[in-house]
Formats: structure tokens, C-alpha cells, sequence
């Protein structure tokens, strides 16, 4: 008798590096999905889900008063 699995469980997030093997903010799998297929990222590993940009990301400014 074969041992049962549970339910794959599908990630919530998924790991975002930028250009420079930094980590960025978690991103959702169907934005993740969006950058690799439009050439934007590129996936490192499927199991926990990380992806790498292909691009430097822009930096938000800080607020001047």
C-alpha cells in the first residue's frame, strides 16, 4: 500500500531577487508567471518558488518635504 499525499499546496508568494541576487518584496505566483514569460525574470527554483529579474529595478525616492 502506497503512502498518501495530502493536497499539493500551491505557494502563496514567491521570492523575488533583483538583478543582483538581492532579495526584493514577494511577489504573487501569477505576476511571477507574468515577468517569466515576457523575458523579465527567470525562475531559480520551483521548490520554494524564487525568481531573479533580468533588469535593475527603479528605487522608489524617499519623500521631501
Amino acid at each position: 500500500m502506497r503512502h498518501q499525499r495530502g493536497p499539493r499546496r500551491r505557494p502563496s508568494a514567491v521570492a523575488v531577487l533583483d538583478d543582483q541576487g538581492r532579495f526584493l518584496a514577494p511577489c504573487k505566483p501569477a505576476r511571477a508567471r507574468q515577468l517569466i514569460s515576457c523575458g523579465r525574470a527567470w525562475l531559480l527554483s520551483a521548490e520554494p518558488p524564487r525568481i531573479q529579474l533580468t533588469y535593475k529595478p527603479q528605487q522608489e525616492a524617499p519623500d521631501q518635504p
